[in-house]
């Protein structure tokens, strides 16, 4: 944690407090995680193995990067990339929704974010729904008055669904909801186009998950027919110009280094060690021009909900500092 100066504190979890921190040797801003509790907590260690397991697979332009992972005092700390946009920002920034455009540059890159992970997509159209008009789709007070809303919009329980709310502990004694009166998207949102309530209703909000369209089926869908030529180009373009910046950069940096290294009769283990590689290159901030382009890039819950892993995953080679 030496080498890192901290700037300030910019959110926390359940698990842990994210801080905006900077290398000191290089500039370079990034957002710290630091888990509230030590290793010695089971639930938190499991929970920090399988994030961190989970983080190192994924690298994607879409996706924030995990960058280092290490120890102070018993308590794992995960280095991000920084991100200093998220859709948060834009919803603060809009209270009754974004234009539609601007929705769509959101839920594209989440897309293509989601398409690499292989995860499910019912969430997207959540998001969706709030970026056009500010308000959250189904905004329970509790999880029961939650799934009300849902039934009362998407119908139904399937059986699978029925059978794990009956066998759960947690809604012991509680009935499933029935609510007076059926309203779907199409009527609580007249204003949305047939294009994009094919989106959510048969795309990503079907009750039924095998009958939701996968990330890569809703990147083809029609909602973004007049959308995806001109933007994936551009955000391309707007990628590689920010790249080649990062990289000019990064060799400054270690240009500095070797200069330091030889006046000082070598480079020492510690400053070398802080120059970041080629894959811990930070994902280029979008300029102004498409301020929407970047916020989907959210720091990654650590929550995650996975098998149980090998012993291979463990996180004991992990340098430790006192």
């Amino acid at each position: 944690m030496e080498k890192y100066e901290r700037i300030c504190k910019i959110g926390e979890g359940a698990y842990g407090v994210v801080f905006k921190c900077r290398l000191k040797d290089s500039g370079q801003v990034v957002a710290i995680k630091k888990f509230v509790e030590t290793e010695d907590d089971p639930n938190i260690r499991r929970i920090a193995m399988r994030e961190v397991r989970m983080l190192r697979q994924l690298k994607h332009g879409n996706l924030v990067n995990l960058l280092e992972v290490f120890r102070r005092k018993r308590k794992l700390h995960l280095v991000f990339e920084y991100c200093d946009h998220t859709v948060l920002n834009e919803l603060e920034a809009h209270p009754r929704g974004l234009d539609e455009t601007s929705a769509k540059r959101i839920i594209w890159q989440t897309l293509q974010g989601v398409n690499y992970c292989h995860h499910q997509n019912v969430i997207l159209g959540c998001v969706f729904c709030e970026l056009l008009t500010g308000q959250p789709l189904w905004p329970g007070r509790s999880d029961v008055d939650q799934l009300h809303l849902i039934i009362q919009t998407q119908g139904d329980l399937i059986p699978y669904h029925v059978k794990i709310f009956q066998e759960s502990t947690y809604f012991k004694d509680t009935s499933i909801p029935c609510p007076d009166k059926r309203e779907p998207i199409s009527a609580l949102y007249p204003q949305f186009s047939q294009q994009i309530l094919s989106f959510l209703e048969q795309g990503c909000l079907a009750m039924d998950p095998i009958a939701r369209q996968t990330a890569e089926e809703l990147l083809d869908h029609p909602v973004f027919d007049d959308f995806r030529d001109w933007f994936q180009p551009e955000l391309e373009m707007l990628l590689a110009r920010e790249a080649k910046k990062v990289h000019k950069s990064k060799a400054k940096v270690q240009q500095a280094s070797r200069s330091k290294g030889h006046l000082g009769g070598g480079a020492t283990a510690s400053s070398a060690a802080t120059i970041p590689n080629e894959s811990s290159a930070l994902v280029p901030q979008l300029p102004a021009l498409a301020a929407t382009n970047n916020i989907i890039q959210q720091q990654i819950d650590t929550e995650r909900r996975g098998h149980q892993h090998q012993k291979s995953d463990s996180v004991d080679h992990l340098p430790s500092l006192t």
